[in-house]
């Protein structure tokens, strides 16, 4: 959803396995990051770990369910602050598609 669309031309493959086979444009790059910047992608309302794994599937269509356990299991619930008007798991799942785009 946030990276190229494979257009055949441009851009011939997924970025992940072109980068794997050496097939990019060698040109320096300045890369960042940033704490939130999920936030606004995350729907305020998500209140259960279903609504989290959904949102995830969602934004990464190849997550698998063992990913997705992993992912789970390295943000874990308890102990995640709510945020006024917020679901529950809105903060978490923000965080997880954080981790995503560091994969």
């Amino acid at each position: 959803m946030y990276g190229p669309l494979i257009d055949g031309d441009l851009v011939p493959d997924y970025m992940y396995r072109l980068f794997a086979q050496g097939r990019f444009t060698k040109v320096p790059s300045i890369m960042g990051d940033d704490v939130n910047g999920g936030t606004v992608f995350v729907p305020k309302s998500t209140a259960n770990i279903s609504q989290s794994n959904t949102f995830l599937k969602d934004q990464f269509n190849t997550l698998t369910l063992a990913q997705l356990a992993q992912i789970n299991s390295m943000y874990p619930f308890a102990g995640t602050p709510v945020f006024p008007g917020a679901g529950a798991y809105w903060r978490k799942s923000r965080l997880e598609t954080n981790l995503q785009y560091r994969d």
